[in-house]
């Protein structure tokens, strides 16, 4: 977070040079840095950039890896371009099964999740306690964020990336004041539509709700609120991955 700060104080300096200071403006380019912890590389040599939230360094682009980090390859029944089409994966990532996403590894519902899974070295799959955090930084109160299987919060517009270039109108409340870009990827279901695109993302998190559902985060065109709650294992979705500490 060192960086951010060097960055605020230099725009606060420059307010203050041209006699500019105003609150709402000071407190807009503090919310709105670029504050990354650098760039990512996949086993596959895809590159990742990435942004501070809070404590926590996210991902800001959706998983594209084939392989997992010791370069064995994720097979074919686990991983999924959307509609089978390469070009939709190289703006919306990969979509993975639970199970391709967790690499054998078991549920975890600590914060951090301590589960690399389908991430690259020195980066984890994030647990559902630490998407609750994300959306507490970002606005979201402590109560609405420990709601389960139901829409919560209004902090969504904040992770969407604004406008409509891949988001389907109205794109609701999105601002991406985070940095977090979210990108409407859709989904795969268990027996193998592909639906969504541009309408909605589903992404991963490595907290197991029973023996046939894991803890799931959706995002809408039409909502700023955020879907937290329980889905099939065998259906595919998006991966943000977080960076360890």
């Amino acid at each position: 977070m060192k960086k951010a700060y060097a960055i605020i104080l230099v725009i606060f300096i420059v307010q203050v040079s041209f006699g500019q200071i105003v609150l709402p403006a000071f407190q807009a380019a503090f919310y709105e840095q670029d504050c990354d912890c650098g760039i990512v590389y996949d086993f596959d040599g895809n590159i990742y950039q990435t942004i501070v939230i809070g404590n926590q360094c996210w991902m800001k682009e959706n998983l594209r890896t084939t392989h997992y980090a010791d370069g064995t390859e994720i097979t074919a029944a686990i991983i999924y371009d959307y509609e089978g089409d390469p070009q939709n994966t190289v703006v919306y990532g990969k979509l993975y099964t639970w199970a391709g996403a967790m690499n054998g590894e078991l549920s975890s519902s600590a914060n951090p999740s301590g589960v690399q899974g389908v991430c690259p070295d020195g980066w984890h799959l994030p647990s559902d306690s630490e998407w609750m955090e994300l959306e507490i930084y970002l606005g979201m109160s402590a109560a609405d964020a420990n709601l389960d299987a139901q829409l919560r919060g209004d902090i969504g517009g904040k992770l969407k990336e604004a406008g409509t270039e891949h988001w389907v109108s109205p794109n609701t409340g999105a601002t991406n004041e985070s940095g977090f870009t979210a990108l409407p990827a859709g989904c795969r279901n268990n027996v193998g539509t592909f639906s969504g695109l541009g309408l909605y993302t589903f992404f991963w998190t490595a907290t197991q709700s029973n023996s046939s559902q894991s803890q799931f985060r959706a995002i809408y065109n039409d909502q700023t609120a955020i879907w937290r709650g329980p889905h099939m294992k065998v259906d595919a979705k998006s991966i943000r991955c977080v960076k360890n500490y």
